[in-house]
């Protein structure tokens, strides 16, 4: 494979375990897609890595086994062997065998495999399929970026709500953004504060982090030690508190009533997963919906202990709920384990919206290749909360039961990455979004 950095590509920061090698990698995988994916994120690694940290490269290679063994035998295992036999029926022995296997045939983490669940005999035989946090978040994603000009679009949610309205995409409005103690936004100066409930969240801040409700009753704003306080000592107060972190002020938002039994009064919202085809429309490829697990959640990260469903692209309607799977507790829920609410066969309200919403959104905004978007559906129609140019593929690949390194995902990423290596050498294959050329491994 031709080099695949250049001098727009940042340094790919590296992370010693697990290993980009695998030398028990299933040979069956050469020639997919997954095979080149996993090639290319080896070349990056390769190109990127200083010289004098090969020979630490060399170490963690050759120490990766025991790495394995060490979270195997003291943590995971114990933590959630009793729950992987009744499920898979798979000894402690068994498992710890097959934390071995996918760990040096697949570059897992013996977590990844409770993970994804591949103590069950219809899974584990995939395991090289999965897509790494280690691969894309720190790599490919990078590699596959195509437009550097406005640098931070979607980290900085003030500058992602002007490019949301510059380009005409619904996203929640800004009332009110204040930094280093001062007003960044309305740029006159002079906010006009609604009179219901706010959101408080930091400008790049990350899984709901420093998020806050300003309640507003009683013709008063109050934040959380109750005070109330008029909207000019709320703007003010809030001022004050941006010389230590500068803050987003939003209206708080209400999901469709048709979510009511399931979203605990806190805003849910659907991952959605695009990419960019050959053609250069974006596309949605996977959807989860999340939702929150506890009675005082302000949010339904799916990393905070939240629950989240895998989204029928077709039907809009959800499986089964889980939580992340690395807690002891991991169950699947077909209804709502606090409310009782239906969650399994439960139609994503405007789901078509919803799709078209991403999907124009990928359109107008995309500066990478593949993007994930929280999409929160309200009763006049679905709106973006966030975009994440860096989106995780655990919520998808553990909702969905599946891995996405051969799936369209997949596919249209070493499309892509074939185009960047060779300079358009390949054609499009209608229906598979795999690179053909003369020189590529997915032939």
């Amino acid at each position: 494979m031709a080099e695949i950095l250049d001098r727009s590509t940042p340094i790919i920061p590296t992370r010693l375990w697990p290993p980009p090698f695998h030398w028990f990698a299933p040979k069956r995988y050469r020639n997919q897609t997954i095979g080149f994916l996993r090639a290319s994120y080896r070349r990056a690694f390769l190109q990127s890595v200083p010289w004098w940290r090969l020979p630490m490269v060399a170490v963690a290679t050759l120490t990766w086994p025991l790495a394995i063994i060490a979270t195997s035998l003291g943590r995971d295992l114990p933590l959630h062997g009793a729950r992987a036999k009744a499920t898979g029926g798979r000894s402690y022995l068994a498992q710890f065998a097959d934390h071995l296997s996918v760990g040096l045939s697949a570059g897992l983490w013996p977590r990844q495999y409770y993970m994804f669940e591949l103590f069950r005999p219809e899974l584990r035989p995939r395991a090289y399929e999965y897509l790494r946090r280690v691969e894309t978040k720190r790599t490919l994603y990078k590699l596959l970026r195509t437009d550097r000009d406005e640098e931070d679009r979607f980290r900085d949610k003030l500058r992602f709500f002007r490019a949301c309205t510059r380009t005409g995409v619904r996203t929640v409005p800004v009332v009110l953004a204040v930094a280093d103690g001062r007003i960044e936004h309305p740029q006159d100066g002079r906010p006009q504060l609604p009179r219901s409930d706010l959101f408080i969240k930091p400008y790049s801040g990350r899984g709901g982090n420093g998020a806050e409700i300003v309640k507003f009753h009683d013709g008063a704003y109050h934040l959380a030690d109750g005070k109330p306080l008029t909207a000019d000592e709320l703007v003010s107060a809030l001022v004050a508190r941006s010389r230590g972190q500068a803050l987003l002020i939003q209206p708080r938002l209400a999901n469709h009533p048709a979510l009511a039994g399931i979203n605990m009064n806190a805003l849910s919202t659907a991952r959605i997963v695009t990419a960019t085809e050959a053609d250069g429309r974006g596309r949605v490829i996977a959807g989860a919906l999340r939702v929150p697990s506890k009675a005082k959640s302000l949010i339904d990260n799916f990393h905070a202990g939240g629950i989240a469903a895998a989204i029928d692209l077709e039907t809009g309607k959800l499986g089964e709920a889980t939580n992340l799977g690395i807690r002891g507790d991991c169950r699947w829920h077909s209804v709502h384990p606090v409310t009782g609410g239906q969650i399994a066969g439960l139609v994503v309200p405007d789901w078509p919206q919803m799709v078209a919403l991403a999907e124009t959104a990928h359109a107008r905004l995309a500066d990478r290749i593949v993007l994930g978007w929280d999409i929160a559906v309200l009763a006049d129609g679905p709106c973006i909360i966030e975009a994440n140019a860096f989106s995780d593929l655990d919520i998808n690949q553990r909702t969905m039961l599946a891995p996405l390194g051969n799936s369209q995902l997949g596919k249209l990423m070493a499309y892509h990455l074939d185009q960047r290596a060779h300079g358009m050498l390949g054609r499009y294959e209608t229906g598979t979004a795999a690179p053909v050329s003369s020189h590529s491994p997915l032939r």
